[in-house]
């Protein structure tokens, strides 16, 4: 009987993480769209930003579309709508004049750490709520939420 429970409470446990999870990405990509379209961005433009300014030197196309789980067709028309915006360059690689890669400008820097400044401020007002012992669990159980998931993309 007691086995039983212990089932019950597990997979409802199970349905109501994920319910709110998928509710909780939902909500913050709304959000984030919304905060996004005041620079003029689409999510897909703001994580090509942020593997450009992760890498900190300019990379190749193949590269980039690696960095960011995108087909490089999808990543040539992204960079265009950059690159019209003074956004990111492309940079003729010094060892293979045949070759492009591609960079953050200085204004794509700062447009960046614009939406850095008012993600992590959105974010705040959440953390603050909390005491630091529950913020750090609960970065862990994220954490090892996302590495499940993550692995069985992989299997």
């Amino acid at each position: 009987m007691e086995k039983e429970i212990e089932k019950i409470t597990a997979s409802h446990t199970a349905k109501e993480i994920e319910k709110i999870t998928v509710q909780l990405g939902w909500v913050m990509h709304k959000r984030l769209s919304k905060r996004l379209k005041e620079y003029n961005l689409t999510l897909p433009q703001l994580v090509v930003l942020q593997a450009l300014y992760q890498k900190k030197t300019p990379i190749s196309m193949s590269e980039l579309a690696e960095a960011t789980l995108q087909v490089s067709a999808t990543i040539t028309g992204i960079i265009d709508r950059l690159e019209e915006r003074g956004l990111v360059e492309r940079q003729t690689d010094p060892e293979d004049k045949r070759s492009l890669k591609v960079a953050l400008t200085k204004i794509g820097v700062s447009t960046l750490n614009k939406i850095e400044i008012h993600k992590k401020n959105s974010l705040s007002k959440f953390t603050k709520s909390l005491p630091m012992e529950d913020q750090i669990i609960f970065l862990n159980a994220l954490q090892n939420y996302l590495s499940v998931i993550a692995e069985e993309l992989n299997e």
